[in-house]
């Protein structure tokens, strides 16, 4: 009998046991608590991406995956289940800009979390569209990673990069990365799509600390939500073979003529491969590497706001202009960037500003910040973007003394045999390469811009780590510009002064040379409103 007692009580501990660890498998597997508490049932690509983010032993994990597929919910489902489990959690998200970033905390308040979870785990009145706060500290913030804004001082557990194709090397490396080293968690998690051969192509690469997470759109189930067609006896889902350009159609499904039609959504080949098939482009870079970002930011001097006496100034004026961008169109700056050139042939930006509205308008206070004679910054010599309206703005800063000359960005520079936009892009990282090229330190590192000639200074530093070259398959002129959503006025105005400054385009013509014809004005800045070309403006004190 106590033998039998023995068995049968062993028998007891052993069940209670395995009851214990299978509830706290349970409780600690993420996707079962996605199904109990939520009601939510994970699809394959998504568990994996949610077991990823939640194992605290991999501290770095690179995820590429569809567009609409999943990834944003699951990896947003795993830091709030990461926060509930464990308390004073600090964990930062990041996107290239903070509508980005904003999308993950979206994603846990419509779409993770119900009213009951929320109220149960969240300190609701303590949250908003940026800031979640659980009840036990844990807490999840969200901000955009680019340069102009003021997101240094901050420490996290975990740092999460949406996009993080679009984030730059530089705030990557410099900015964001640095924010976890202090914590003994220290986690780092990368979303996005193929894109530049950047710190986001490097994390995929073989021998990176990286756990790599790949799902094209044959990985990616949620996809068949839209219907199925079936192909030589497989299954493929309906929207994505409809939006596949009809050269990869034919690449793909050689033997199926009837489905060789163009795409529904006109999508490109280089958009369907990078947002579908997962695949990096060798036709695509940016225009800095992450060496350039860091050298171009290390100038050791200070912006202005006035010149100095016996100092050289030269000029570059990108004036704005508007391009279609699918059915909206993108508006540009005017952009002025005013460079000093040192003795030693340095070129330091020590001055931007921007307008946008009439450009007629803003003449005269071009004019009040580069007139060689009374000029806040008296330039020796600038140059301007000839097209859209540059032509006649041009005409009239001559008319006015300025010692200015305008180009087409797409005529052919004689020097190099380029267009004149790919000629100085080249120059200036040239000059860059070579230390004579610089950003003032202060105002891209520093937290809080001193004033706004700092702030717009770190804006146009994040546009050249931005700005894209897309590489021609023949010819040496590529199309170099920003992302669609962003701007590049800022690279091009700094372009125009650095090949002003180095005398790239004034065929012999002297400081203080008088431009046959026009009439040096004297009196330009003897009240401060004047009239030129037909149009009176008030000069504007800045």
């Amino acid at each position: 009998m106590d033998i039998i007692n023995e068995i049968f009580s062993g028998e007891i501990n052993k069940t209670i046991a395995d009851r214990i660890f299978n509830s706290l498998d349970s409780v600690f597997d993420p996707s079962y608590w996605f199904l109990k508490e939520l009601n939510i049932n994970l699809y394959d690509n998504q568990i994996e991406i949610l077991n990823a983010v939640t194992n605290l032993n991999e501290k770095y994990v690179a995820i590429i995956g569809g567009r609409s597929s999943g990834k944003t919910f699951a990896v947003a489902g795993g830091i709030v289940f990461l926060c509930i489990i464990y308390p004073k959690l600090q964990v930062g998200v990041f996107g290239p800009k903070a509508a980005q970033a904003i999308r993950i905390l979206d994603e846990i308040n419509f779409r993770v979390l119900n009213d009951k979870i929320k109220n149960t785990y969240l300190e609701m009145e303590r949250c908003n569209k940026t800031y979640l706060l659980f009840k036990n500290k844990s807490s999840i913030l969200a901000q955009s990673a680019a340069q102009e804004t003021e997101g240094e001082g901050y420490h996290f557990d975990i740092l999460v990069c949406d996009e993080s194709q679009r984030i730059s090397d530089f705030s990557f490396s410099q900015r964001l990365a640095p924010m976890i080293s202090s914590s003994s968690i220290g986690k780092i998690i990368q979303l996005g799509v193929p894109l530049y051969k950047g710190h986001f192509w490097r994390a995929f690469q073989e021998g990176s600390q990286y756990t790599k997470i790949i799902h094209d759109w044959k990985k990616c189930p949620k996809y068949h939500l839209g219907g199925s067609i079936k192909i030589n006896n497989q299954l493929y889902p309906r929207t994505i073979i409809e939006q596949m350009p009809k050269s990869l159609k034919i690449k793909n499904f050689p033997d199926n003529p009837e489905l060789w039609f163009e795409s529904t959504t006109n999508m490109s080949e280089e958009d369907f491969i990078t947002q579908y098939e997962m695949g990096w482009l060798n036709n695509l870079s940016l225009v800095l590497t992450e060496d350039d970002q860091i050298k171009l930011s290390s100038g050791s001097f200070e912006p202005l706001e006035v010149g100095h006496p016996y100092e050289e100034y030269y000029f570059g004026l990108d004036f704005a202009g508007g391009v279609a961008i699918g059915n909206k169109e993108k508006s540009d700056f005017t952009a002025i960037s005013v460079i000093r050139k040192t003795p030693d042939n340095r070129k330091e930006v020590v001055f931007s500003h921007e307008w946008k509205g009439d450009l007629s308008t803003q003449v005269g206070e071009i004019i009040y910040l580069i007139h060689p004679q009374k000029g806040r910054f008296k330039c020796k010599f600038g140059l301007a973007d000839y097209g859209n309206m540059g032509s006649g703005l041009v005409d009239i800063m001559i008319k006015e003394g300025i010692p200015i000359r305008g180009l087409y960005f797409h005529s052919k520079d004689p020097k190099s045999g380029k267009n004149f936009k790919n000629a100085m892009i080249d120059h200036l990282i040239f000059e860059l390469r070579n230390d004579r090229f610089f950003y003032p330190y202060s105002a891209i590192h520093n937290m809080t811009p001193r004033n706004d000639v700092y702030k717009l200074l770190k804006k146009h530093f994040e546009e050249w780590c931005s700005l894209e070259r897309h590489i021609s398959s023949s010819g040496i002129n590529h199309d170099i510009k920003s992302p669609d959503e962003l701007h590049d006025d800022g690279c091009f105005s700094n372009a125009l002064a650095v090949f002003a400054a180095d005398n790239m385009l004034t065929d012999g013509l002297a400081v203080g040379y008088q431009l046959p014809g026009v009439k040096r004005c004297n009196g330009l800045f003897k009240s401060n409103i004047f009239n030129s070309g037909g149009k009176t403006w008030i000069r504007k004190i800045f």
